[in-house]
């Protein structure tokens, strides 16, 4: 039986959430450095971009389980397939055994 032929995302997806999460670090640091936030440390700006990444982390889960139900659906339906690829396939022996009965009246 087959199944769905492509690699797992869920690495992909880990590499990319860590690279928002970067970005959004970077941008909270050169935000604060733009606009000036006085008394704000580098550390600050860590923190506020941690904070914003929480709020958006929800997000990538949301992806990664959207993309894991697709997954899962696809390995569902392939089975489906294969099995029916079964049942036609012996419905085909059959029939040709049947032809070959007639034939050979």
């Amino acid at each position: 039986m087959a199944g769905f032929k492509y690699p797992y995302t869920c690495p992909e997806i880990d590499r990319k959430i860590g690279e928002a999460r970067g970005e959004l670090i970077s941008a909270m640091a050169q935000v604060f450095k733009d606009y000036g936030v006085k008394g704000a440390s580098f550390r600050d700006a860590q923190e506020a971009g941690e904070e914003l990444f929480s709020v958006v982390s929800d997000v990538f889960e949301g992806a990664r389980q959207s993309n894991e139900n697709m997954r899962t659906e696809a390995d569902k339906q392939i089975k489906e397939m294969d099995q029916e690829l079964i049942d036609l396939r012996a419905q085909l022996f059959l029939a040709n055994e049947e032809l070959k009965k007639f034939k050979d009246k």
